[in-house]
């Protein structure tokens, strides 16, 4: 089965009738959503949805209406309150309340599409969309369809060394999310917080794609936080385990440069785990006690004052302005 069919038969079940497709299909996959509409119904992996799926669409304020029109319970579940519509009320009065059409998986559809989760995976993960296209995705997972998350890491991982390679060091920060998310749907949680923990070291370390150095690239995503506490609890950790992994990837990822020590990643990460916002107030402080102030005076030589060194030194014109631009 073409991959491309795979992934429109999923996206396609439950999209209602007379619906325009999305733009994705010829943009990225180049091929015309209609025409697979077509082969999808002729082949009945598509079908036109029955009354009890079309209930099963509806919102349960449209729900509620119709639940006490006929004197049913309108409280609980929605699967409930779905299933209490279907098994008590008239499949007549069903249709003219729910008069919406949709498509539908059959039975085969449904094995085809289970058959092959990688394709849609593929198509949700907008990681793998942007670096490798659906064909070579396909190659790679072909003799082993099953184990295909295995197959997205090694991937992401070669490529997270390509930007490492060219001083991208936000698009290398990138890859270490892909791999959380992807040793999260593994159920591997200790892994997912150890690509969590490689995250916040690069976000704190000043740099950035180009191979750019700079205060203005330290930053903390809330949502990294979240993945923090979200993984940190299904694998049962605590926030001591964490600093431990950072301690560990401080090494590990041996950056070429980075404007906070250890010991301030993990205060700045402790912190923001319990309170985001004095995160970012600590960040500021931090980096007040470093910056270098520099004093110039206009002379024969130039006089820079170190704070964070606590001394003095003479230098050049060549030297004042390698000292400058690594403010």
């Amino acid at each position: 089965m073409n991959p491309i069919e795979v992934i429109f038969l999923e996206r396609t079940n439950g999209s209602e009738v007379g619906t325009k497709f999305p733009g994705y299909y010829e943009y990225r996959y180049e091929i015309n959503p209609n025409k697979l509409l077509e082969w999808a119904l002729k082949k009945k992996f598509l079908q036109c949805s029955d009354v009890n799926f079309n209930v099963s669409k509806a919102t349960i304020s449209d729900l509620k209406p119709i639940l006490n029109e006929f004197g049913l319970k309108t409280t609980g579940k929605k699967a409930d309150l779905v299933k209490s519509l279907c098994e008590n009320v008239e499949r007549k009065a069903l249709e003219e309340r729910f008069p919406q059409n949709y498509y539908q998986l059959t039975d085969e559809g449904k094995k085809i599409v289970a058959d092959n989760e990688y394709a849609v995976f593929y198509h949700k993960n907008k990681y793998l969309v942007n670096e490798i296209t659906l064909e070579k995705f396909f190659r790679a997972v072909a003799s082993d369809k099953e184990n295909y998350l295995e197959t997205a890491i090694k991937i992401i991982n070669d490529k997270s060394w390509d930007y490492r390679n060219s001083g991208d060091w936000g698009l290398y920060r990138n890859t270490f999310l892909a791999m959380a998310d992807l040793h999260s749907k593994k159920k591997n949680y200790e892994e997912a917080l150890n690509s969590i923990s490689k995250i916040c070291i690069l976000d704190l370390s000043g740099l950035g794609n180009n191979n750019s150095f700079s205060k203005n690239n330290i930053f903390l995503a809330p949502g990294v936080f979240n993945l923090v506490d979200k993984y940190g609890s299904k694998n049962k950790t605590d926030i001591g385990h964490f600093a431990q992994l950072n301690e560990k990837n401080f090494k590990e990822l041996a950056l070429p440069r980075c404007k906070l020590k250890l010991d301030d990643i993990n205060e700045v990460v402790i912190t923001s785990i319990n309170d985001f916002e004095a995160g970012n107030a600590l960040i500021k402080k931090k980096l007040r006690s470093n910056i270098k102030t520099k004093k110039i005076q206009v002379n024969k030589h130039v006089v820079i004052e170190q704070k964070d060194k606590g001394r003095k030194k003479k230098s050049g014109l060549t030297a004042i302005i390698k000292n400058l631009l690594n403010i």
